[in-house]
């Protein structure tokens, strides 16, 4: 996983990442095995650049692409007290208020899992 700590709280956080973006994380890393990091206002201008491109409405910005990262991972099924310690909160509460906004995707999926385990139940 990505290990650091946030600046605002110096939680350590712990972010999973898949086999592809260690291969991408791997080819933008200098000698010395670092990330270049920068500062937020160069990478909202790189968002601006990137929206443009690509043709989305809404404003691209490091605080919406977190609140995204933190609601997906939600609904692929994370826990919530997996996502406040990769997002770095110091309490759950914080992460349920801001993040916990639950998709119909995954209210369907879970239904189709309890369906599933209940047929299980009658049939063994």
């Amino acid at each position: 996983c990505l290990l650091g700590g946030r600046q605002k709280s110096a939680v350590v956080f712990c972010v999973p990442i898949t086999e592809k973006a260690k291969r991408l994380l791997a080819s933008l890393t200098d000698a010395g095995g670092r990330l270049p990091v920068p500062s937020n206002q160069h990478y909202n201008k790189m968002l601006k650049y990137i929206q443009g491109i690509v043709g989305i409405k809404e404003k691209l910005t490091t605080h919406l692409a977190r609140k995204t990262a933190g609601m997906m991972w939600l609904n692929e099924g994370y826990s919530l007290e997996s996502v406040s310690h990769m997002l770095g909160h110091t309490s759950v509460r914080t992460t349920q208020r801001w993040y916990a906004r639950v998709l119909p995707v995954r209210v369907l999926r879970e239904a189709a899992e309890i369906e599933a385990r209940h047929r299980a139940a009658v049939a063994g």
